[in-house]
């Protein structure tokens, strides 16, 4: 058995709060020289290579009371973990939608592995989808796409053998991390209060990072619940990458300017736009100490909603990414290493969620995610045309926009809370129209 990293333990207990906390990756995979995929054949290779890779095979069991952590042990999936669904409304893709909203809501059973991949039928144009609904637990955005790489194209899986679950845990262990854990904390206390010093030494807003319960108020800040809605916005890659060479930016701050000014839209159409700017975490990689699981940090941004004009909120975003970017340069590992002295993480996160009743403001908005996708992909011979992925709702943060490029596209998957956003569509398509808007910035502009 082997103990979960901090990072990992934080979406199993995200989870036990109400919020589910799986991601969902959708890959369509197209004809081949006319030739649809068989579906039955494509049942029996997933579950065949699923079952074999380590991620997949991980079943989590309790930790030690107030000593240890869970601990993932080798299991074998179910029967059950690769399920076949056909859609038969007649908007297919509608139906997908449809269908990626429900799963958003399920929870995944405890009791073996935490995944489960459906294989849809019915898509139409001889395509079929295979939807991996994941545990966050098992990996971020990084490993996800590792998962990827090695599942399409036979890549030999990384090895993270476990032993099987044993039935006593091992009590010395168990003390033996609750001894370390405490030594290292006076040095981990150390490292915050000299974060939040180089926070606070930040020139004034603007031109820096966000910082916790700046966020106002918004209709997606509410409590959450299961009723949950998910699509996709589709942007053009090297439109973005134009975007961002013209305006003096990167991909990132392209996708969060158009994050910033769709929502912005969003809610002046909902005569709902707070006067202060909205505020969004932003997951960043660190260095990995494993190929799988989490290992990432967080950017804090404000996202300068209160700015009519596209060029200005553009520049505006930027320089709060790049303070992000240099704030997280001083001590890229501080959240990390947080999350893995679990107790003091969780007495942080627990401050956090009383501070954020009693102020009446969300800790901040929402989650906005951008992740590098892989190169081509294919299952024998038929490609795989469109990769999305749908991130989990956190804490009061009832939307969350996460990016996959893929080819030639930069697709948004969007998922919120049905009950505060009924119209996610119309965000959507506010993000394919602030795209246009900032691609039509010129020179005589400036």
């Amino acid at each position: 058995m082997r103990a979960l990293h901090g990072s990992d333990v934080f979406h199993l207990r995200e989870e036990g709060f109400g919020r589910p906390a799986h991601t969902l990756k959708v890959a369509i995979l197209g004809p081949r020289d006319g030739t649809p995929p068989d579906t039955d054949a494509f049942a029996r290779w997933a579950a065949r290579a699923l079952g074999e890779r380590s991620p997949f095979r991980w079943q989590v069991h309790a930790g030690l009371v107030h000593l240890g952590r869970p601990m993932w042990s080798d299991a074998t999936p179910h029967d059950d973990h690769v399920v076949r669904h056909t859609l038969e409304a007649p908007d297919r893709d509608l139906a997908l939608d449809e269908l990626l909203s429900r799963l958003a809501g399920d929870r995944l059973p405890r009791d073996r592995p935490l995944w489960r991949l459906w294989i849809v039928e019915g898509l139409g144009g001889g395509r079929l989808a295979a939807v991996l609904q994941m545990h966050h637990a098992l990996a971020d955005g990084a490993s996800s796409v590792r998962i990827w790489e090695e599942l399409f194209t036979d890549e030999a899986p990384a090895a993270v053998a476990l032993p099987p679950h044993r039935p006593a845990p091992d009590m010395v262990a168990a003390l033996r991390r609750h001894g370390r854990a405490l030594r290292d904390v006076p040095h981990l206390l150390s490292r915050m209060r000299a974060n939040s010093a180089a926070e606070k030494s930040q020139p004034p807003a603007p031109a820096r990072t966000a910082t916790y319960f700046e966020a106002p108020p918004t209709r997606f800040n509410q409590g959450l619940t299961r009723e949950r809605s998910c699509t996709f916005a589709t942007l053009s890659l090297a439109t973005v990458k134009e975007v961002g060479h013209r305006l003096g930016g990167t991909v990132n701050d392209v996708y969060a300017a158009v994050s910033a000014g769709a929502l912005r839209a969003y809610l002046l159409e909902h005569d709902s736009l707070p006067p202060d700017p909205l505020t969004a975490t932003m997951p960043a990689g660190v260095e990995r100490g494993a190929p799988y699981g989490n290992a990432v940090s967080t950017w804090f941004v404000r996202l300068a909603t209160d700015e009519g004009d596209p060029r200005a909120r553009f520049n505006a975003v930027r320089v709060s990414l790049q303070a992000a970017r240099e704030l997280q340069a001083r001590d890229p590992s501080l959240l990390h290493d947080l999350q893995d002295h679990t107790r003091l993480y969780d007495v942080t996160w627990r401050l956090l969620a009383v501070a954020e009743r009693r102020k009446g403001r969300p800790t901040f908005n929402l989650v906005i995610s951008n992740v590098r996708g892989p190169g081509p992909l294919d299952w024998q011979g038929h490609p795989v045309t469109t990769l999305r992925s749908i991130g989990p709702l956190a804490g009061r943060m009832g939307l969350n926009l996460t990016a996959w490029s893929y080819g030639d596209d930069f697709t948004v998957g969007l998922h919120a809370c049905r009950d505060q956003i009924p119209d996610l569509p119309r965000l959507a398509q506010l993000l394919e129209d602030e795209l246009a808007i900032l691609a039509a910035l010129d020179v005589e502009d400036e």
